[in-house]
């Protein structure tokens, strides 16, 4: 725990009662490599997100459900406290909890790994709090620049050019200059994808649109673009923005650093990028696409059972190499998160990431893997299901069919022109808990946008603020309610869908269900004969 010690040295120096400690990085990506997560330098914890609050004797790190178990198991226990989040309370709010009860503080924030729209919350909330904000992360190892190349993504895949997103944007400006620092969001607006990210098609870029071009700065070797566009190194971003604009844009994505380059300048601000609802509403093609994407990923999910029930695959780790290797087969050009690959009691753990030798026989799988294809386009799905000679007991098949009516319901469910995401989160909540068996906790969100990265925004499906956002036809999104209880078992059924035109809920996953973990006893006529046409498929 060096690291952890070298930062208190650190506070004690600037005279620090706290520092955050961000998981991200400075693109506030939420996947972020281990070597260069600094959360996980001080905790040891491998989550994909929560950040750690040290203070001189104490630090917190915060965990929404999915990481609750997970937590527990890898951090230092004796020097890091576990605030395990509960449904629908948010990380910031936890830690504003904590910090308005001590009184008059300073606390140190990295600029580059905290989105404005967070600090600004902070600075709203904590008026006891004398933030301390330093450029450069204390626990970051310099990194060298990576010079990888991109890839063009044809217009039969994305629909549109990229100089014609660009125009409609442009069309729409009543400003000089927007400034885009989201990774997918560049992505999708030039058309190119990367493989140099982990679990990610996107590559490492900031760009500031103008009313006549736009700029893209990068370290990447990238191709043609289009007409509009000129590229430059990413290390003249921030030059670039010395240069008078009679008005510069920002949005809530970007970070605190590139926020104070500007605050000199007259500033617009606003709360979404324009690229964000655009990229998030599929065109045709775009559908056509993923319709082909997940057909491979069912393939994948349908040999690896085959594996499963061959006795081909043994352990934990088998599983989780063979399903990498099955998704290559595919010619899947990565894959877009870490395999999740459980058995047994592992299996509640809602994102067990540590496979381990472990026989897998007579028991509950969960599997979750996802993969990135040619158009750079993210998969996912998580089946649950049986292996072994013996019969499931009772209790397994009861909370399978409980979390199977949860998704009968979320995928049946008649959307409206005024439905939002959290609408959608009850009606499959309420039917996944009233059938639960008790100790069980659905402790997740019911679902998520997909698109270039595998947590799209927007939409969200979750009983939360963020989840307000209205459904809108071609929005593409996961419905997966889960059950798990800890030292038994969990449950997870998920499946990508999109809304079509007539605002009904479209499959783009077909993969079966577990009949082995079917109790038809639990559901009604209408239920069964779902399950059955959806089986046929």
């Amino acid at each position: 725990m060096s690291k952890l010690s070298d930062l208190r040295r650190l506070m004690l120096q600037d005279d620090l009662d706290y520092f955050l400690v961000p998981s991200t990085d400075e693109y506030l990506n939420e996947y972020v490599p281990i070597e260069e997560n600094s959360r996980y330098h001080i905790t040891g914890f491998k989550g994909s997100t929560g950040d750690v609050l040290v203070g001189e004797h104490d630090a917190f790190l915060f965990v929404d459900g999915r990481y609750h178990t997970q937590a527990d198991e890898e951090v230092y226990k004796s020097l890091i406290d576990v605030i395990k989040l509960q449904m629908g309370q948010s990380q910031k709010e936890a830690i504003i909890e904590i910090l308005k009860e001590k009184g008059s503080i300073k606390v140190g924030v990295v600029s580059s790994k905290i989105s404005y729209y967070l600090f600004s919350e902070f600075k709203k909330e904590l008026k006891n709090v004398d933030f301390v904000i330093y450029d450069k992360d204390p626990i970051e190892n310099e990194k060298a620049k990576n010079a990888a190349s991109t890839y063009f993504v044809k217009e039969k895949i994305t629909g549109i050019s990229a100089d014609k997103k660009l125009s409609i944007i442009q069309n729409e400006m009543n400003t000089d200059i927007i400034i885009i620092t989201k990774l997918d969001e560049i992505a999708y607006l030039t058309n190119h994808r990367s493989t140099s990210i982990p679990y990610s098609s996107c590559f490492k870029a900031k760009a500031i649109i103008e009313k006549e071009k736009c700029i893209i700065f990068t370290d990447h070797k990238i191709g043609n673009i289009g007409k509009k566009f000129e590229i430059l190194p990413e290390d003249e971003f921030f030059e670039y923005l010395k240069i008078p604009q009679k008005t510069k844009v920002i949005t809530s994505s970007i970070n605190l650093k590139t926020y104070r380059a500007l605050e000199h300048h007259f500033l617009k601000q606003i709360k979404t990028s324009p690229l964000e609802e655009m990229k998030a509403i599929k065109n045709k093609n775009e559908i056509e696409h993923l319709k082909k994407c997940f057909k491979k990923t069912d393939k994948v999910i349908r040999k690896v059972q085959s594996w499963m029930q061959s006795r081909s695959i043994r352990t934990q780790i088998d599983l989780s190499h063979k399903t990498e290797r099955a998704y290559r087969r595919q010619w899947a050009k990565g894959l877009s998160f870490h395999t999740i690959a459980a058995s047994d009691t592992d299996t509640a753990i809602v994102h067990f990431t540590n496979p381990q030798n472990k026989p897998i026989s007579d028991t509950v799988v969960l599997l979750d893997c996802g993969g990135y294809f040619k158009g750079g386009y993210a998969t996912d799905i998580t089946q649950t299901f049986w292996v072994g000679q013996h019969e499931p007991n009772l209790e397994y098949k009861t909370i399978y069919t409980a979390v199977l009516k949860g998704f009968l319901a979320g995928i049946n469910t008649k959307i409206t022109p005024k439905m939002t995401g959290k609408k959608l989160d009850w009606a499959v909540r309420k039917i996944v808990e009233k059938n639960a068996l008790e100790g069980f906790k659905f402790s997740h969100s019911t679902g998520h946008g997909i698109g270039i990265v595998v947590h799209e925004f927007p939409p969200a499906i979750a009983p939360s603020e963020k989840a307000e956002t209205i459904l809108k036809p071609y929005m593409c999104f996961s419905i997966e309610p889960g059950l798990y209880k800890d030292g038994a078992f969990g449950v997870r059924i998920e499946r990508i869908v999109y809304i079509d035109e007539n605002y009904k809920i479209i499959p783009l996953s077909k993969a079966p269900f577990d009949e082995k973990l079917i109790n038809y006893n639990m559901l009604t006529d209408e239920e069964i004969e779902q399950v059955k046409q959806w089986q046929k498929q």
